[in-house]
């Protein structure tokens, strides 16, 4: 009977410790952490900050990345431009990766001069529109360049835009008829010594309008983002508007070009605008670098932006060096994903930073990549499974002098689940079930025991053996 209430105790302590243990992990998901990794995060859903892999692109020279996207597919698409290969000084260079980093094709587009890509985006159909500036064709200087490229990676066409002078495109975007838009900055029109540019082209390369705004100093468009009604954004730098130096603008264009407000963030120092991106209640958020505000020489700012123009929130993440951000993309969730360089954390002289924020405005974590040497990185995109990919060029790895660079963080294969814990950790619900069925099992099995043994007591005079005797006795 002593055996029986023992192994009935033990088997009660089972469920008891395995759910209390199961209810932490679910309730206080940093204490538990998964064995052998001591950056990762126990919780609901897998944190998307383990790194992949990484892969390069170059050749004995230099080569530069700056944008990235992704089709529905999931390969992936980088830009930027290739003094390596090419016909000119440098080449607009447009390089696909399968979802593995394997790379699948890259092409290049140029004369015999200078030409240089900066964005990239796709439509709905795999075509891809590149868009930087040329010296190899056009009307000026420099003019805004913008190339269509085929799915397989052949030459669409390619269009450009400018006037006498220098004209800069710096990012693209598409609305959901596929019309492109590019922004970037122009000395050649505008109120200005330069003036932030936004030209608007049809499907087929046709210019439908363009448009700039600034004031009598220097003003810059930097990245450029739609809403779902076809309103248009455009972020940069101002030194005609603001508080400072110079100041993060936000200007807000309707779809045919109209402005509908501009506002200004920033501080008496000077303060940059890179790249924009909006959310599905259409609040808009704009990254880039400030020396007004933050821990060091400059740091990543994020300013979080109602629709109406209003500022909501914003936020600076960096350390007692340079840090600058130059990307920003959104998840499903809402959370906000910037990416640049830091010099003051990571391995080398410069390295890629990616920086996750809740959409609170509170940072999650905040992650470096490179090497020994100067690593940077300038464009963000996120696959549907919330994987994060960012690109830039580093002088830490690969052939040349630089290459582009291309680095995947996601879940960690090893734990994808909804709770991805220490091995077999997931088990714990049906091992507690199994227990708690063995509970009643034996509890039931006892009492009968105990019935039997008070029938026997109450009918035996003399002589007479209890059940738990002839356990005992059976086991001796």
């Amino acid at each position: 009977m002593k055996k029986q209430k023992k192994i009935l105790f033990l088997f009660l302590l089972i469920p008891i410790f395995f759910g209390s243990l199961y209810s932490v992990a679910i309730e206080y998901p940093m204490i538990l952490q998964i064995r052998n990794d001591t950056t990762a995060l126990i919780n609901k859903s897998a944190e998307n900050n383990y790194l992949l892999w990484n892969k390069t692109w170059g050749g004995a020279s230099t080569d530069y990345s700056q944008g990235v996207a992704l089709d529905t597919a999931g390969n992936i698409y980088c830009t930027g431009y290739t003094n390596s290969f090419g016909v000119g000084a440098y080449d607009l260079a447009l390089v696909k990766f399968y979802p593995n980093g394997t790379r699948v094709w890259n092409t290049t587009w140029g004369g015999a001069s200078d030409d240089q890509g900066y964005g990239v985006v796709l439509d709905t159909a795999g075509n891809i529109y590149c868009a930087g500036y040329t010296t190899s064709f056009g009307a000026g200087g420099w003019d805004f360049a913008l190339v269509k490229f085929y799915p397989n990676g052949t030459r669409a066409w390619n269009t450009t835009w400018g006037g006498a002078s220098t004209d800069y495109d710096q990012g693209v975007a598409l609305d959901t008829a596929g019309n492109i838009y590019c922004t970037g900055y122009t000395n050649s029109f505008g109120a200005g010594a330069w003036d932030l540019a936004l030209v608007k082209f049809y499907p087929n390369g046709t210019r439908a309008w363009n448009t700039t705004w600034g004031g009598a100093s220097t003003d810059f468009g930097q990245g450029v983002a739609l809403d779902t009604a076809g309103n248009i954004y455009c972020t940069g730098r101002t030194f005609s508007f603001g508080a400072g130096n110079s100041d993060l603008p936000l200007v807000k264009f309707d779809s045919n070009g109209t402005k509908q407000w501009n506002i200004t963030w920033g501080g008496a120092s000077a303060d940059y605008g890179q790249g924009v991106a909006l959310d599905t209640a259409g609040n808009i958020y704009c990254t880039g670098y400030t020396t007004s505000f933050g821990a060091g020489g400059s740091d990543f700012a994020l300013v979080k932006f109602y629709p109406n123009g209003y500022i909501a929130w914003n936020k600076t993440w960096g350390g007692s060096s340079n840090d600058v951000s130059w990307g920003v993309a959104l998840d499903t969730a809402g959370n906000i994903y910037c990416t640049g360089y830091t010099n003051s954390f990571g391995a080398g002289n410069g390295d890629f930073a990616l920086v996750k924020f809740y959409t609170n405005g509170n940072i999650a974590w905040n992650k470096t990549w490179g090497g020994a040497s100067s690593d940077q990185s300038f464009g963000v995109a996120l696959d549907t499974a919330g994987n994060i990919y960012y690109t830039g060029h580093t002088t830490s790895f690969g052939a040349g002098g630089s290459d582009f660079a291309l680095v995947k963080f996601g879940i960690n294969p090893t734990t994808t689940g909804t709770t991805p814990v220490i091995p077999g950790f997931e088990l714990t619900p049906i091992i507690v079930l199994i227990s708690i069925l063995i509970v009643f099992i034996l509890n039931k099995n006892l009492k009968t025991t105990k019935k039997l043994e008070f029938a026997n007591k109450k009918n035996c005079t003399s002589g007479c053996i209890l059940p738990h005797q002839l356990i005992t006795s059976s086991a001796n």
